[in-house]
């Protein structure tokens, strides 16, 4: 695998495309429980059977009727737990679901509203296929729990992919130069879906949602920042000294920014400035931010050959039937 002029080239075909195609909206996405609070379960192979359930929560309408039974759905490895509820990596026990063995499953908690999921599930099914998002499979809403099927996230969540990753990867020019493709790969998705993504944690609130209750579309551009940070140091949870949420809210209300990362390219580094400017209308869109990305990448060696860099760890997948 490499990356060269030609595939540059067709990022900014694809760019270009996204720039003139209508915009969609996002589903609310998958809100994680602070990072601090986390165990370390969710590095952790663990197979979970659910039970068809026959619950009070029955709605009264649903989207379509699912392809699979609940009971047939082994929960295999935890990627990530929110507020929301659980990701899993999964399988099928018995035949597939739409042709695939192995997906990503989403299982609400039992107290999440029937019209908040069947919101999410329409606004999937009606995203356009991209790169950088898994795609809706299938899902049942009939009953508690309720629960969608998305493509099989093969490296799990960011972090763990990095963390599994921290002794191999060296901080290299060939490195920054794959964070930058996967920061760019980010920005294009998130200006494709234009998305207001509220539901994250504190760690990620830009500052004028603590103090004047306000979200919009730049809010998303300060949580990209704390996105680049994360990549940037394999992974930290921002603000790694500050051990509650009240702690962080006062520290950014109190203006402070989170420290810089150590050894990151000064282009990273401005555009992390950048995205944490106030007021907020002084932060730069996702387009913006595309641009300067593929700036970035069109000032870095034409060519990067990652064939040389087998040190790449997967989490551990389980044998495909």
């Amino acid at each position: 695998m490499a990356f060269n002029s030609s595939r540059f080239r067709s990022m900014k075909r694809s760019i270009r495309r996204l720039q003139n195609a209508q915009q969609q909206p996002m589903s609310r996405p998958f809100a994680e429980t602070d990072p601090l609070e986390q165990s370390s379960e969710s590095e952790q192979i663990i197979t979970v059977h659910l039970e068809q359930n026959s619950s009070e929560h029955m709605p009264s309408k649903t989207l379509a009727s699912p392809s699979f039974n609940k009971a047939d759905v082994t929960m295999q490895q935890l990627i990530k737990s929110g507020r929301e509820g659980m990701l899993y990596k999964a399988k099928m026990t018995h035949g597939t679901i739409r042709g695939h063995t192995m997906f990503t499953c989403k299982i609400y908690k039992d107290a999440a509203k029937h019209e908040q999921v069947q919101t999410e599930v329409s606004i999937m099914r009606n995203l356009t296929t991209h790169l950088n998002l898994l795609q809706l499979v299938d899902w049942d809403i009939t009953d508690v729990p309720y629960m969608l099927i998305m493509e099989n996230a093969e490296y799990g969540s960011l972090r763990t992919f990095l963390r599994l990753n921290k002794e191999r990867l060296c901080k290299d020019a060939e490195l920054q130069h794959l964070f930058t493709i996967a920061l760019y790969h980010i920005a294009q998705a998130l200006d494709h879906l234009h998305s207001k993504m509220k539901p994250i944690p504190f760690r990620w609130y830009p500052p004028e949602y603590f103090k004047h209750d306000f979200y919009e579309f730049k809010g998303d551009v300060w949580a990209f920042g704390i996105v680049i940070w994360e990549m940037q140091t394999f992974g930290t949870v921002p603000y790694p000294d500050l051990k509650t949420s009240e702690e962080v809210v006062r520290y950014i209300c109190a203006g402070h920014k989170i420290r810089d990362p150590e050894e990151c390219r000064p282009e990273m580094l401005q555009m992390m400035r950048d995205c944490w400017q106030e007021p907020y209308i002084m932060r730069p869109s996702f387009l913006d931010i595309v641009k300067v990305l593929e700036k970035i990448l069109e000032n870095d060696r034409d060519y990067v050959n990652i064939e040389s860099c087998p040190f790449i760890v997967a989490v551990e997948s389980e044998d495909r039937d």
